[in-house]
């Protein structure tokens, strides 16, 4: 669904929004990063094997916890 509302922006902006074809949509994909920056990252944003793997690369190879880990990346 889609709403029009009005905001203020700085000129310079207006003025170099006016070269881009379509503004609605790069106003709309600015407007998503920023409050998805702002929001930060969250753990459901991982997969279960991207969070191990996180976690795996602070050992050594070598470690009983980075072949822990392989085993369970193994057994997702």
């Amino acid at each position: 669904m889609k709403v029009a509302r009005l905001y203020t922006i700085d000129l310079d902006l207006v003025q170099r929004l006016a070269r881009v074809n379509n503004k609605s949509a790069t106003v709309n994909q600015a407007v998503r990063k920023f409050l998805n920056d702002k929001e930060g990252t969250n753990l459901s944003d991982f997969t279960d094997k991207q969070l191990i793997a996180a976690l795996q690369s602070r050992f050594d190879q070598y470690s009983p916890q980075y072949q822990m880990l392989t085993t369970l990346i193994a057994l997702l």
